[in-house]
């Protein structure tokens, strides 16, 4: 049986945006009055990467939230977001598992909504 094959090449951009978030984070630790910071750029994609959170955050108040708890957007009635955005903070193991089990929650709640309004 043939095994799948996964090849990555990053685009430079994809660097170029890691050197920005480092720059960014040195700055931040600068102002924060670190007295030593390293700065490490990456020249091709190791594996190991930053897992973004709370861009979205999910909540009852869509004055202090973006979504709400079925990941819909309060404003948006049709937008569904189901990446690291709706948790407010990262967990302390990588998030991959967890992003991808609230996936599958909220498509079975689409689906589930969309043979409803197909029956009716």
């Amino acid at each position: 049986m043939p095994v799948a094959r996964i090849t990555l090449t990053p685009h430079e951009n994809d660097l170029a945006m890691g050197r920005f978030l480092i720059d960014r984070s040195a700055e931040i630790l600068e102002a924060a009055g670190a007295t030593s910071v390293q700065k490490v750029y990456p020249d091709r994609i190791t594996g190991n990467c930053s897992h973004q959170h709370g861009t979205t955050r999910m909540g009852d108040d869509p004055a202090t939230s973006v979504l709400d708890r079925g990941c819909r957007a309060h404003t948006v009635s049709n937008l569904f977001v189901v990446d690291g955005g709706p948790f407010p903070t990262g967990t302390g193991a990588n998030p991959t598992l967890t992003i991808m089990a609230n996936a599958w929650r909220v498509a079975e709640r689409i689906a589930a909504g969309r043979d409803a309004a197909s029956r009716g």
